[in-house]
């Protein structure tokens, strides 16, 4: 049985700019492509928020291609699977 709720694993990562709040006692931030403002205030505490970067996930946009993530992560532990053992290799 496949669960869509299963974690992805290893999902690659790029450097990301986000918004940080300045204000040191909260840990807000967001992704400044989900930012209206051109400099936006921190949504929880109302304080100005600076322009940073994370290394973040990438954003999948679709279905498909959480899908085609999946399958090639299937394929590549396949892979691995016989290269570790190149007897179960499919003759």
């Amino acid at each position: 049985m496949h669960s869509w709720n299963k974690p992805l694993e290893n999902l690659p990562e790029e450097m990301t700019v986000i918004w940080s709040c300045t204000n040191t006692g909260c840990a807000s931030w967001m992704r400044e492509d989900f930012s209206f403002k051109e400099v936006p205030v921190c949504s929880l505490c109302k304080s100005p928020m600076v322009s940073s970067q994370r290394s973040l996930p990438i954003l999948m946009s679709s279905d498909q291609q959480v899908k085609r993530f999946r399958k090639n992560q299937q394929k590549a532990k396949v892979t691995d699977k016989v290269l570790q053992d190149p007897k179960e290799a499919p003759q």
